[in-house]
């Protein structure tokens, strides 16, 4: 996670359970630990200490494998982890834990448990500033078979260094509720005033409609993915400053199928759910664990990756090809290759944009050893473009809707963008977004426009980024966006749809679950517009 600090922070497994199957000096433990770009210091600080069920002993709660992202007051949210390993290195069972860390006096705070584990959940934060939590493994290790179904809310303190509370809002795989799914699934919201749940599994494609104070449980539904993205990365697309209504899946694999890598991504539009989930943009180079970033300038960079799964390596084989990244260029919808990293990163690696507009890829399970890795920064072409444009000032902080300058010496301004900081594991950033801004240049000064509200832009802190007409950004500045009231959602927002399994057998994916896609005869039916005639 990208800090507002301007440090990263990263957390792990002192020693790498899938490289030391049967061990049974594998720790059930995490280490936690900040690093600063700006001068390459680091500094441990663990996570609160909880009892191992295996042996009894305190130690820091093993987060690894949680669900992470950003509240709207900067703190980390961190939800879920391992419990425990059963000696197999296969079979993992959720942590229910939930804790905050305040990057300011760089501490952590016990929250409230949530009902049940989590191995591999995710969540995102609303724009009332409090946190939806979803899916993920429970406590008692059975598999896809033992998912949680809790949607759960997370309420902050008004105390960086408080306790908030936890509600659950419903539960998934009950009558007249959203199917259940696959794990991490991707989350986003969107300016329609919902969440959107897009993939990678198939049964991950429909909306939570906005709580509320009142904690109502509202969903619709839409077609799900034409496979499976497992491993893959999802983004949410940058658009104009109303905000962006495509989600793209990008590569990853269908166990369906093959364990083998997909090259190919699949969009849907908000605005035209109608038509499904389309194809987009194929990579040069399949690519499973990969990681996606959005840059400053409206492109994006597509980071290591591997082959899917190959035995016996398993999920962390990679070839040389994957070390290439790949670059997004939105003016001509296509990918290219670019620089080669010195090592593959696939499975359990990671990829953040820091407030430079560097990015830093990290650690996986392959290169090493069981219980080191390394980092390396990738510079992307526009820092190659000629010089930086130059922030010289810049508000604190900013309400939804309000106008506000930046000072710049710079005539040449094309651009001006919100990033929020990325949160990334497992292929899945459960925070990163790129809001363009309306902007209007005047000497000395440009003026611009904040998000109109939160569905645009969730609250909380983000990278203010000017880019220049060469497509170079600024060095970004931390920006507060301020949590508003949360609007009330657009009427005739969309189809739902009704589902008919028809008849003939459901192809089993790796779940054991039915692919409802691959069922003989099955439909999807549009049966009203929020309710009335379409």
């Amino acid at each position: 996670m990208v800090l507002p600090t301007g440090k990263v922070m990263w957390w792990a497994y002192p020693r790498n359970p899938n490289r030391v199957v049967g061990d049974p000096t594998t720790p059930n433990t995490a280490q936690a630990w900040l690093w600063d770009p700006a001068n390459g210091s680091v500094k441990r600080v663990d996570p609160p200490l909880v009892k191992d069920p295996v042996d009894g002993q305190m130690k820091p709660a093993n987060i690894w494998c949680s669900g992470q992202s950003m509240l709207a007051d900067g703190r980390v949210l961190v939800t879920g982890g391992n419990l425990s390993y059963d000696g197999s290195g296969l079979d993992f069972k959720g942590l229910n834990k939930v804790y905050t860390f305040n990057p300011w006096n760089e501490t952590w705070t016990e929250q409230p448990d949530m009902r049940h584990g989590r191995w591999y959940p995710s969540q995102t934060t609303l724009p009332d500033g409090r946190a939806v939590i979803l899916s993920g493994f429970d406590e008692t290790g059975g598999g896809y078979s033992s998912t949680n179904k809790d949607i759960e809310i997370f309420t902050p303190s008004p105390d960086l260094d408080g306790r908030g509370t936890i509600t659950l809002l419903g539960e998934r795989a009950q009558a007249g509720t959203p199917p259940d799914g696959g794990l991490y699934p991707h989350t986003f919201v969107m300016p329609s005033g919902r969440v959107l749940i897009a993939g990678p599994d198939p049964n991950d494609s429909w909306f939570l409609r906005d709580p509320g104070p009142t904690n109502t449980f509202a969903w619709d539904n839409f077609l799900g993915t034409a496979g499976q993205h497992l491993w893959g990365t999802a983004v949410l697309l940058p658009d104009g400053p109303a905000g962006s209504t495509k989600v793209e899946e990008i590569g990853g694999s269908n166990l369906v199928k093959s364990p083998a890598a997909l090259a190919t991504s699949e969009i849907i539009d908000e605005n035209n759910l109608g038509a499904g989930w389309q194809p987009g943009p194929s990579l040069n180079i399949a690519r499973s664990h990969h990681n996606t970033v959005l840059l400053p300038d409206g492109s994006m960079v597509t980071v290591g990756g591997g082959v899917g799964r190959r035995d016996p390596e398993g999920q962390w084989a990679a070839d040389p090809e994957q070390r290439q990244v790949e670059l997004y260029d939105p003016s001509t919808n296509s990918w290219r290759l670019g620089a080669a990293q010195a090592e593959a990163r696939a499975y359990h690696s990671t990829a953040v944009l820091l407030p430079d507009g560097r990015v830093i890829s990290a650690g996986d399970d392959y290169n090493g050893g069981i219980d080191k890795d390394t980092a390396e920064i990738y510079e992307p072409p526009y820092l190659f473009k000629g010089p930086r444009p130059t922030v010289t000032s810049a508000p604190g902080s900013i309400s939804l809707g309000q106008s506000f300058s930046v000072a710049t010496p710079d005539t040449d301004i094309a651009k001006a963008v919100l990033v929020a900081p990325g949160a990334t594991t497992h292929a899945n950033d459960m925070n990163q977004r790129l809001v363009p801004l309306s902007f209007t240049e005047r000497t000395g000064a440009v003026d611009l426009l904040a998000p109109a509200n939160g569905w645009i832009a969730p609250p909380g802190y983000y990278m203010l980024f000017l880019v220049n007409d060469a497509g170079v950004p600024s060095i970004a500045r931390w920006v507060r966006l301020v949590p508003g009231a949360s609007p009330p959602a657009p009427a005739g927002l969309v189809a739902a749809y009704s589902f008919d399994e028809g008849s003939g057998t459901t192809a089993a994916d790796s779940s054991g679950k039915g692919n409802a896609g691959a069922v003989s005869g099955a439909t999807w039916t549009a049966v009203g517009r929020n309710g009335g005639a379409l």
